[in-house]
């Protein structure tokens, strides 16, 4: 059997990961972290930041910052960053919030260590239930319903959370029990003047 090429190897995984892989998908795939630096030397790798590449035969897409800013944080090998806050209803598509970071949730013990984070992003310490992460073509996103009790937490406008709920109610994708949740925290948020 003959062995792929690693540069044609990474193009086939990065095709649905929107041009980006991690050192740690990289590896998984048999391509040593030195073939990575020759690749980007030649020009068919980009650095994004340390460990994240970008495939450059690939166009980016709308997605392609977001799945790179979830591949950022890892432990072990694994990714653990998930979209969230106001980036997680701009990808779901529920309100006209402008981002001037992308948000990032990570595990409440994640350290980040030496690492310096791009400046934008974001980072928020939970730790996430299954059923709070969604997938938007291959990118982990909280849902809709927590990024909506995140945005009442972290004081993004009421007119973002309303927009939001009614997109959700329109295409029918929150429950009943969803919603009052969400209006009631913002009711608290209200009454106790906080943000």
């Amino acid at each position: 059997m003959t062995r792929k090429h690693p540069q044609r190897t990474l193009l086939e995984a990065a095709a649905v990961t929107h041009g980006i892989i991690s050192i740690d998908q990289a590896a998984a795939l048999d391509v040593a972290a030195v073939r990575l630096s020759q690749m980007v030397r030649r020009g068919a790798l980009s650095l994004v930041s340390r460990g994240i590449y970008r495939v450059n035969d690939l166009p980016s897409d709308d997605l392609t910052e977001f799945m790179a800013a979830s591949l950022w944080p890892r432990r072990g090998g694994m990714s653990v960053g998930v979209i969230s806050h106001d980036s997680a209803l701009l990808l779901h598509d529920l309100c006209d919030v402008h981002l001037d970071a992308i948000h990032i949730t990570i595990p409440a013990t994640y350290r980040l260590g030496r690492r310096t984070a791009p400046d934008t992003y974001r980072f928020h310490r939970r730790d996430l239930n299954p059923t709070d992460i969604a997938y938007i073509d291959h990118v982990p996103v909280v849902t809709p319903f927590r990024a909506l009790l995140d945005g009442v937490q972290e004081g993004l406008r009421e007119s973002m959370i309303l927009q939001a709920i009614e997109s959700l109610q329109r295409q029918r994708a929150a429950s009943d029990k969803e919603v009052r949740v969400v209006i009631a925290a913002l009711e608290r948020r209200a009454e106790h003047g906080t943000k």
